[in-house]
């Protein structure tokens, strides 16, 4: 029950630091996004939908979800990597360095970003960072993407067995953008 309550908090993290610009503000979108696509899935260790594909640890499987794409081992463990879509609504240019550690320390003064990351990745600008939430005696790593596409789309890997640095390391090296 508590790995549920944590992985909750966890998720409830990732989602309230993608939802924002970056500089404490609420990104404005003007209608939700519509998933027309049929859902990614997994298939010899490549996780794939329309606009991406990349390679996932083995033994993950997809599950859907509204407006995202689940990511897990099919031995649950709490580990997952999320697929979010989101309208392209021009607040990737205000994603900085600055701005996360700002909204990391709003959410709870004890998370600090460890790597923060501007690059195009297969020629798309994205970012990635990554923290940690310390729940003594849990320590959840979360890394995240965000791609700026259309629809932008957010990359979350959850590790709780502090088994997912290599396979960030293979997920960031194998992206393809459609």
């Amino acid at each position: 029950m508590k790995k549920v309550f944590l992985l909750l908090l966890a998720l409830i993290l990732c989602l309230s630091v993608t939802a924002c610009n970056g500089d404490g503000e609420q990104a404005e979108s003007t209608e939700p996004v519509e998933k027309t696509t049929a859902p990614g899935k997994v298939e010899s260790d490549t996780y794939s939908n329309d606009y991406i594909s990349f390679k996932v640890p083995a033994g993950y499987t997809a599950a859907v979800e509204e407006g995202s794409d689940i990511i897990s081992p099919a031995t649950p463990n709490g580990d997952s990597i999320s697929v979010l879509f989101s309208n392209k609504d021009g607040s990737f240019d205000q994603l900085t360095k600055e701005g996360f550690e700002t909204e990391l320390k709003t959410i709870d003064p004890n998370i600090a970003l460890q790597n923060y990351t501007a690059e195009k990745i297969d020629g798309v600008d994205s970012v990635h960072f990554s923290y940690t939430v310390n729940l003594d005696p849990i320590k959840i790593n979360i890394t995240q993407i965000i791609l700026n596409t259309e629809p932008n789309l957010t990359i979350t890997v959850t590790d709780f067995t502090g088994t997912s640095t290599a396979d960030f390391a293979a997920l960031l090296s194998s992206i393809d953008v459609k």
